[in-house]
């Protein structure tokens, strides 16, 4: 006897190795591994405009403007 369903399988198997597909790479990303991922995008954003806008001196009130801009938050 001989079972064909595992060999039916098997092909399967190595064809999704091989090409790359299958069940998990159509499931999206995990809540917290997206959480965390979003939360560093976050930190180096900030980290960016600080040092930019300890380079370029500008004043306290209008540094407080450019990262409002560019956070898309209202202006202080």
């Amino acid at each position: 006897m001989k079972d064909e369903v595992e060999d039916r399988k098997k092909v399967t198997r190595e064809k999704n190795k091989r090409e790359g597909t299958g069940f998990r790479k159509h499931l999206p990303t995990s809540y917290i591994n997206g959480f965390f991922q979003r939360a560093s995008q976050r930190t180096f954003r900030y980290i960016r405009w600080l040092r930019a806008s300890l380079q370029s001196r500008t004043p306290y009130h209008q540094s407080l403007r450019d990262l409002a801009d560019a956070w898309g938050c209202p202006s202080p």
